[in-house]
C-alpha cells in the first residue's frame, strides 16, 4: 500500500506545468547540441551518429542526476525514435 500512495505525487508532478517547461527546454537544448556536434564532426565519422548519442547522453545524465523533466525527455526522445524507426520500415 505504502507504494501506491508514494507513486501518486511522483505521477501527478510530471504533468505539472513546470515539469512540462522543464522537458521542453531541455528537448530542445539536446536537439541544438545534437546538432551543433553533427556540424562540427568530420564527414567521414558518421556525424549523424554521434548527434544523436550526444543528445541522448545530455538528456540521460539529466535524468540521472534526478531531474523529471529530463525524464520525460528521454521517454520522448525514445518514442519519437521507434517513431522514426516504424516508419523508415514501412516506406
Amino acid at each position: 500500500m505504502p507504494l501506491v500512495i508514494a507513486a501518486v505525487p511522483l505521477a501527478s508532478d510530471w504533468f505539472s506545468t513546470r515539469t512540462l517547461g522543464e522537458a521542453t527546454l531541455i528537448a530542445i537544448g539536446a536537439f541544438i547540441a545534437a546538432y551543433l556536434v553533427s556540424l562540427i564532426w568530420p564527414r567521414g565519422h558518421n556525424p549523424q551518429v554521434f548527434g544523436t548519442l550526444t543528445a541522448v547522453a545530455i538528456v540521460g545524465g539529466l535524468a540521472y542526476m534526478g531531474s523529471t523533466g529530463a525524464g520525460i525527455a528521454l521517454i520522448t526522445l525514445v518514442a519519437l525514435a521507434a517513431l522514426l524507426a516504424v516508419a523508415g520500415i514501412l516506406w
